[in-house]
């Protein structure tokens, strides 16, 4: 039996939605399992996304790759904690600046590309399921 254990940032979990945090853990857990079977790509860290999707994760990488964060100044947090909503709703957001944070290795188009092949192979027997991920990541990993 083997125990692991993930360290997950408090922050992270505070900001990202829930389809992110499970992509990236998703992704991690992935790790593990391309160095468990040994494959020549468990190095490669769009092959490890890749994985994940493969493994049921694909509708969180289409829906959680990307998520917005606010970036508020000491001097607005205050604020925002003294009058709470009231301050959202003088600021506005001509004073909140929003950034937005990726996760993950592949783009937007190279999931949908993936999660495409994948979606259109659905049907393949468990034992073809090497040779199609195989496919599925070569495609994306020599462009």
């Amino acid at each position: 039996m083997m125990l692991v254990k993930m360290y997950i940032r408090k922050e992270f979990l505070k900001e990202a939605p829930f389809e992110t945090v499970v992509l990236a853990m998703a992704h991690e857990l992935s790790h593990l399992v391309l160095g468990a079977i040994g494959h020549p790509l468990k190095h490669t860290e769009e092959a490890v996304d890749l994985t994940a999707m493969m493994l049921g994760y694909k509708n969180f990488y289409l829906i959680g790759y990307q998520y917005e964060v606010e970036k508020l100044n000491r001097i607005q947090l205050n604020l925002r904690k003294i009058f709470g909503r009231l301050f959202d709703y003088i600021a506005g957001k001509w004073m909140v600046v929003s950034e937005i944070r990726r996760v993950g290795y592949l783009t937007y188009s190279e999931i949908e590309f993936a999660a495409d092949l994948m979606d259109r192979e659905i049907k393949t027997p468990l034992s073809d399921l090497a040779k199609h991920w195989n496919r599925c990541a070569f495609k994306i990993v020599d462009k």
